[in-house]
């Protein structure tokens, strides 16, 4: 019998020792994890950022944006924008006849712009 207790309590006092032991260690692993599925997401963030910087350097992929999302178009094209019943906007560049050189330049035909727009009050 008091070898039963004196196990007992050998027991009982390596539990009592080993259990915030294992319970900072199974707390450092969940930390680990947590940090290597960040760093996983940070290299796919970083792959997904560098195949979109591949595609920017491709000057038809800059220019097929610039016409879809800020509706740029070349000199000598018209740009047609049409809304459907849905109102769904689509916009299409059509080629034209290069347009004749202004005689003025940019500055005077601001500064006319001003004028006639002071005279319509």
């Amino acid at each position: 019998m008091r070898r039963m207790v004196g196990i007992g309590a050998l027991l009982l006092f390596l539990a009592v020792l080993l259990t915030p032991t294992v319970r900072g260690y199974l707390g450092q692993r969940s930390q680990i994890n947590q940090a290597q599925a960040q760093v996983d997401a940070q290299e796919q963030d970083i792959a997904n950022k560098q195949a979109q910087l591949k595609q920017w350097n491709d000057p038809k992929y800059v220019e097929e944006q610039a016409k879809s999302r800020l509706g740029f178009v070349k000199p000598g094209q018209t740009l047609t924008v049409t809304v459907d019943k849905d109102g769904q906007a689509r916009q299409s560049a059509g080629t034209d006849v290069i347009p004749a050189k202004p005689t003025q330049p940019w500055y005077d035909q601001l500064w006319s712009s001003v004028q006639g727009a002071a005279t319509r009050k």
